[in-house]
């Protein structure tokens, strides 16, 4: 068992890592998301877009591309989420759109707070648990370190000598 124990080190130290870099990628997400809608919020531009293509996705879920034009310059994205904003959509409706009138590629779907109202609820849970996941990781490590340091002997000093 003892054996057991010494080898399996590595594993809280691969989950810390992993536990990091979820953490580091669904923070990142968050900022985007935030950045995104107070660009918009600073100065909203009011515009018509289309949606021009549908695309299926696993599970019964439905892409939508959608296309929007502000001044001389085309726009399209498909990271919206506009249910219950939009009756019927499908290729031809339209979607009012709020963008961001210096930065026209942050857009979002007029009467929501972010170009996606999912994703922050979505990320804010996958940061929550992991950070649960890297303080139990680290938890192991510093358990792991301590008992390995209780048990072996201090440098310098003789091993026990038994009669």
């Amino acid at each position: 068992m003892r054996k057991i124990v010494r080898l399996a080190w590595p594993l809280p130290l691969a989950g810390a890592v992993l536990a990091l870099l979820v953490l580091g990628l669904s923070l990142s997400g968050l900022l985007a998301q935030h950045r995104a809608a107070d660009r918009i919020d600073a100065k909203p531009l009011r515009v018509d877009a289309t949606i021009s293509a549908e695309r299926q996705r696993g599970k019964g879920g439905v892409e939508y591309t959608v296309t929007y034009r502000v001044g001389e310059r085309e726009y399209s994205t498909t990271s919206l989420n506009f249910k219950h904003r939009v009756k019927n959509p499908g290729p031809g409706a339209a979607v009012p759109l709020e963008v961001a009138a210096d930065h026209p590629a942050s857009a979002r779907v007029v009467g929501t707070h972010y170009p996606d109202d999912d994703m922050p609820d979505t990320q804010l849970l996958i940061t929550v648990f992991s950070t649960m996941a890297l303080l139990t990781c680290l938890w192991f490590l510093v358990t792991r370190v301590r008992r390995s340091r209780a048990t072996s002997p201090a440098p310098g000093s003789a091993a026990p000598v038994r009669s």
